[in-house]
């Protein structure tokens, strides 16, 4: 059996070695494989890095944009803190201010300054006690309201009667 195979030049004799043609064959196609996925290997790795300098990059522009976000919205605070600042120091009834500085915080630029002008044209001439908490007045639109006219004719004498005359009884 080994003549036949050796006649068939299936396996060879080649001084101290003997070689079989097939696994050498066999050996030369896992070698050409391994070589391929390889190259290919590389070439994925050189994709994927490129890809992820490209999402490193995106990611600095994100961080970038995120930067200036909070610097803007920082400076927008300051500028709100000011007025609400304004606001508060022209309002006369000093109550609650904590709530009446997230009621202020959510209103737009435009009706921040409308509730600040509104102040006194609306309470100028009004007591303390009749009006409203600065966050009523924010949360409602009050500055919207138009102005009433207050007269003091509370425990007034009517006109009729003297200050020391019996009031009347009703039963």
């Amino acid at each position: 059996m080994l003549g036949q195979l050796m006649d068939a030049e299936i396996i060879k004799h080649e001084g101290d070695q003997i070689r079989i043609t097939f696994l050498d064959l066999q050996m030369a196609d896992l070698d050409r494989l391994s070589q391929r996925r390889s190259e290919a290997g590389r070439r994925g790795g050189e994709s994927k890095s490129q890809a992820s300098a490209k999402q490193n990059e995106a990611d600095k522009i994100r961080l970038d944009e995120i930067r200036r976000e909070e610097i803007e919205d920082k400076k927008e605070k300051k500028n709100t803190c000011v007025l609400f600042d304004s606001f508060w120091s022209a309002y006369p009834r000093k109550t609650s201010k904590q709530t009446a500085s997230k009621a202020f915080d959510k209103l737009s630029d435009e009706n921040q300054q409308k509730a600040i002008d509104n102040i006194a044209r609306l309470y100028a001439n009004t007591e303390v006690q009749f009006v409203p908490h600065a966050a009523t007045y924010l949360n409602q639109a009050r500055w919207e309201d138009e102005a009433i006219v207050r007269t003091n004719t509370f425990a007034r004498p009517l006109l009729n009667q003297s200050e020391d005359a019996d009031l009347p009884r009703y039963r």
